[in-house]
């Protein structure tokens, strides 16, 4: 080979190698330009994600606060489900004492009217406690529950149930139960 032939040959080498870094120039400055425009993106959703959790920190903080109010105010609102008598005023810390109890449906058939109902019917029951709608009742004396004739002791009691006008007795040791309504 001659050396025209050769010197020509490396110039075609040399032009097609200077093309191919131009391209590579150009590929790579379309890579900065995209780049850029990436971190701009991810900057701006970045302190977008920052504000956004900034705020519903507070929210939180808020909610919290709410949180602790509520558990200091929890055992006055526990009891308070437990009388009928007792309402408490809305936008108040007032509490207001009814000595005869509504119902919102009937004015006549409400928690207390049924119970008083059943100490009446069943004079051997006595009320031992109340849980919202559910009461509980013992056997006065030594006698024997009047529906199912069993004697009940501590564990096994007569549990009574109030919804809208009308009341549940159940036995608990036998699974009787009588649906009383006025």
């Amino acid at each position: 080979m001659s050396n025209t032939q050769s010197n020509n040959s490396l110039r075609e080498l040399n032009a097609k190698l200077l093309a191919k870094i131009c391209e590579l120039r150009k590929k790579i400055a379309e890579d900065e330009v995209e780049k850029t425009k990436l971190r701009q993106e991810f900057k701006a959703r970045t302190d977008e994600l920052e504000e956004t959790i900034s705020h519903y920190s507070v929210e939180i903080g808020k909610l919290n606060a709410i949180i602790i109010e509520l558990e200091k105010n929890k055992t006055v609102t526990v009891k308070l489900e437990s009388y009928p008598y007792v309402t408490k005023l809305s936008n108040s810390n007032d509490l207001e004492v009814s000595a005869s109890p509504i119902s919102p449906s009937n004015p006549t058939r409400n928690h207390v009217y049924f119970c008083n109902k059943i100490l009446k019917q069943y004079p051997n029951l006595c009320q031992e406690g109340s849980d919202g709608n559910d009461n509980y009742y013992g056997i006065t004396d030594k006698s024997l529950y009047p529906l199912c004739k069993l004697d009940h002791n501590d564990e096994n009691g007569i549990e009574g149930r109030y919804e809208i006008e009308s009341y549940n007795l159940k036995c608990e040791q036998c699974k009787i139960e009588i649906e009383i309504t006025a």
